[in-house]
């Protein structure tokens, strides 16, 4: 009895081990997607020279910044949340400024984005990262690739 009760916590273990990995490969999937399609916005509204749009494209980059600092407080859910707000920004762009690529949330991705359920009204930007996005340059590559805005690992 002792034996079945070790290799059932041991089993739960396991089990417990490779949702938190799942949902945390997931969660890295998500934002790193939503960094390319960021990436194209920027790079076509560069291209295109359609300025009007930098104010959208900031909020977005808002968005994916919080979505990386509650990725890395291993908050899972809610940079999930943050992403796909600045997804969804992105494909809002990418229809006014007329972009084909499908930077769509697919089927997979939908069974774990919650559509932005739990974002919250405070803003966990610090005055300085608001500052630095706000004053940002979108035309100025360099300055636009100084902002973390994916996950490597």
């Amino acid at each position: 009895m002792e034996y079945i009760k070790r290799v059932l916590v041991l089993l739960l273990v396991i089990v417990g081990t490779n949702l938190i990995s799942q949902t945390s490969d997931q969660s890295r999937s998500f934002i790193n997607r939503t960094h390319i399609a960021i990436a194209k916005v920027q790079k076509e509204i560069y291209r295109s020279g359609k300025y009007d749009f930098s104010e959208d494209i900031k909020k977005a980059i808002k968005y994916q910044v919080i979505a990386i600092k509650l990725f890395k407080e291993n908050k899972l859910k809610e940079s999930i949340s943050y992403s796909y707000k600045s997804r969804i920004q992105c494909i809002e762009l990418c229809s006014k400024l007329s972009i084909i690529e499908n930077y769509n949330i697919n089927d997979d991705e939908k069974t774990y984005c919650f559509n932005g359920e739990f974002i919250t009204n405070l803003s966990p930007l610090s005055t300085e990262e608001n500052r630095k996005i706000e004053e940002l340059n979108i035309l100025d590559v360099s300055k636009f690739l100084e902002i973390e805005l994916n996950i490597i690992k």
